[in-house]
């Protein structure tokens, strides 16, 4: 098979996998970074897991910049794959916007976790616990922004979700 088949793929990942549950982060960024490299080179694309696995990594190791670009590649595969709505996008626009809040780039995330807070509304039942999640989100960067105005609407429609 080589090197470079795609069952040493599934290997790597799967070691990726292993060396996550022993903490040893950094290890596994590695295998992960080789399966994703095998996979693109015969797929044209890879694992949306490992992707996300990876892009959690290089937010741990404060490398919010790769973070940042794999959570933005992993929503383009599942927008082409799954649509605009699909709600498994929400969890990634979150951790997108957290790069950004990590890199203090406030105004960066607002988009995101609007767009988040659109997805759940469209998905969830009002009072879904990811939808008041997502509101508080984004009031605590209207708040870091001195937003206040924009804040004080979030909080009222959570609270207004709150009293139902």
């Amino acid at each position: 098979h080589g090197k470079s088949h795609l069952s040493v793929a599934s290997t790597l990942s799967n070691m990726g996998d292993v060396y996550i549950k022993l903490g040893k982060i950094d290890i596994a960024t590695t295998y992960f970074e080789q399966c994703i490299r095998i996979q693109k080179m015969h797929q044209g694309s890879c694992d949306e897991r490992v992707l996300e696995n990876l892009g959690s990594i290089y937010g741990k190791l404060g490398e919010w910049n790769k973070a940042e670009t794999t959570f933005k590649e992993i929503i383009h595969l599942k927008r082409m794959s799954q649509g605009d709505d699909c709600s498994e996008n929400a969890k990634i626009l979150d951790l997108l916007a957290v790069s950004f809040i990590e890199q203090d780039r406030y105004s960066d995330a607002i988009e995101h976790l609007q767009e988040a807070l659109r997805i759940r509304k469209f998905n969830l039942h009002e009072e879904d616990d990811e939808i008041l999640a997502s509101l508080n989100k984004l009031a605590f960067v209207y708040k870091s922004l001195q937003m206040t105005e924009k804040m004080l609407e979030v909080k009222a429609e959570f609270d207004d979700i709150q009293r139902r």
